[in-house]
């Protein structure tokens, strides 16, 4: 499906501001995501015909790292059969394929690529 480029970036720039908010306890920092959250609304609005209210509001309603809630994993196979192991570190340091959360605007293949 085709889409219009400024929503891809729309959608950017919001899931940037919200990671940001998410990890910054800087108060300057903390004005400048929510200075993008509020261009991220403008532009939806501008191209949807949403109000920026209503866009707004969505977009407080996220919390946390930003992602479409998909995790991905690798496997990767040396010349030996070996395989890639990753030690978990948030999970009792268990072993585990590498991966992680996909991010908004990658493709399962580029979220995985980037995890491995």
């Amino acid at each position: 499906m085709n889409e219009p480029a400024w929503l891809s970036w729309a959608r950017e720039i919001a899931a940037t501001a919200q990671n940001g908010l998410h990890y910054t306890r800087d108060p300057h920092d903390i004005a400048r995501y929510e200075a993008l959250r509020a261009l991220a609304a403008r532009i939806l609005a501008a191209g949807t015909g949403i109000t920026e209210s209503e866009i707004n509001s969505s977009l407080l309603g996220e919390i946390g790292h930003t992602t479409p809630k998909i995790g991905v994993r690798a496997a990767v196979f040396n010349n030996a059969g070996k395989i890639l192991m990753v030690r978990e570190t948030h999970d009792e340091n268990r072993w585990s394929l590498p991966g992680g959360w996909a991010e908004p605007n990658q493709t399962v293949a580029e979220s995985a690529a980037r995890e491995v």
